[in-house]
């Protein structure tokens, strides 16, 4: 069994569920998984990625792992309940090969309930398709490539950088995420901020991170609360109602990073404390943000750029180095960390997105076309248009 915790997931997603459970508890959701990287032979993981989500179906979570959750200052009490007495439902997943030879997962139902299957679905695919490749159970990553990277980081980081490990999605085996975590802990110290697992913040005794994925704000788009053009200042102020100041860290490229700014006018800006941008030309991203903050006249060393597509130690110091005088820079480095550890193991680009809210399609856009997704070819046209996105 892969999944052996409810709590062996993203902070966000805790998050997130609190929030549809108080703001918008009838929310009716379908997530889909899509593999982006051709040829990677998923189809043949199809009945244990089955077996494996249904093995959660046994799962709940523990006293210590509530008591954790419960200790986070921005959960409250009633969500808490519900987690102790939540269990996931595996009839809520199909998982089958299409015709197209392509490993399928879909989960459909309510939001607060279907929440729960994006990270471990991936953790899933991810760690049999490790043990595909290597012909190992629980691979390991290689120790000489992990020390050549420790090593990096003890020769290179600036003093003011900072990142988050996100590796839990797309990590080589949960074994090793529990490994590379307690490295990164003894190697760097009041660099590392904490980890988006909860289940190794709590064992680690680290801070968990993570506020909103792409889905919140697309979620927008199937809301008859409020109108398309309006759908990312409506997920953006139902948060703020949520959290009240906490959490304050938006996700900035649902649409493009520059729809996400002609949104974000002067309240939502003073709100938040922090943008995280997941695709384009980080440099990009983050000169734009420094702008708009200027613009508002607001000094963006108050504020925070969180890059976090595809990085490396590398990446991470270039934009710290470059950026810190100007605005706050953390990192939120994932895959790097791992799955990239391993000569015989190369990585697939797989996500579990929202596909549809309420009956309605709903669609990514993105920064980079290469990670747009949406089914309904007209309806993201429409979106597009509505957002003037070429």
């Amino acid at each position: 069994m892969i999944v052996k915790s409810l709590a062996d997931t993203d902070m966000y997603v805790f998050t997130m569920q609190q929030a549809a459970l108080h703001q918008v508890p009838d929310t009716q959701v379908r997530f889909e998984f899509n593999c982006r990287t051709r040829g990677a032979g998923l189809a043949k993981l199809e009945s244990r990625v089955r077996d494996e989500i249904e093995s959660m179906g046994d799962l709940s979570f523990t006293k210590d792992e509530l008591d954790f959750i419960g200790s986070l200052r921005f959960v409250k009490r009633d969500y808490v309940d519900f987690l102790r007495m939540f269990r996931p439902n595996p009839k809520d997943v199909t998982v089958w090969v299409d015709d197209a030879g392509e490993l399928r997962v879909s989960a459909k139902g309510s939001w607060v309930h279907n929440i729960i299957w994006e990270v471990p679905v991936l953790a899933i695919v991810s760690e049999l398709n490790s043990e595909m490749q290597s012909g190992e159970s629980e691979p390991m990553g290689d120790p000489a490539i992990q020390k050549r990277k420790l090593d990096l980081f003890e020769m290179r980081a600036p003093k003011e950088f900072k990142f988050s490990e996100f590796g839990t999605r797309r990590r080589l085996s949960r074994k090793w995420q529990e490994q590379v975590v307690k490295d990164l802990k003894r190697a760097c110290g009041d660099h590392l901020v904490g980890t988006s697992n909860v289940l190794l913040a709590m064992e680690n005794g680290l801070t968990p991170i993570g506020t909103m994925a792409h889905q919140w704000i697309m979620a927008g788009q199937g809301m008859r609360q409020t109108r398309l053009a309006h759908h990312q200042k409506y997920m953006l102020e139902l948060w703020t109602q949520e959290y009240r100041g906490d959490l304050g860290y938006a996700l900035t490229d649902t649409i493009t990073l520059d729809a996400f700014l002609h949104d974000f006018d002067l309240f939502l800006a003073k709100l938040y404390d922090a943008g995280r941008i997941d695709s384009g030309d980080p440099d990009i991203g983050i000169e734009k943000l420094v702008n708009h903050y200027r613009a508002l006249r607001i000094d963006p060393k108050t504020k925070t750029a969180i890059p976090s597509d595809d990085l490396d130690f590398e990446k991470g110091f270039g934009l710290c180095e470059r950026w810190n005088d100007k605005i706050n820079v953390s990192c939120g480095i994932g895959t790097y960390l791992t799955n990239k550890c391993r000569d015989d193991v190369k990585p697939v680009s797989i996500v579990m997105k929202m596909a549809s809210c309420n009956g309605s399609p709903v669609a990514k856009i993105s920064d980079e076309p290469g990670k747009a997704m949406c089914e309904d070819a007209g309806y993201l046209q429409y979106l597009k248009s509505v957002f003037n996105v070429n």
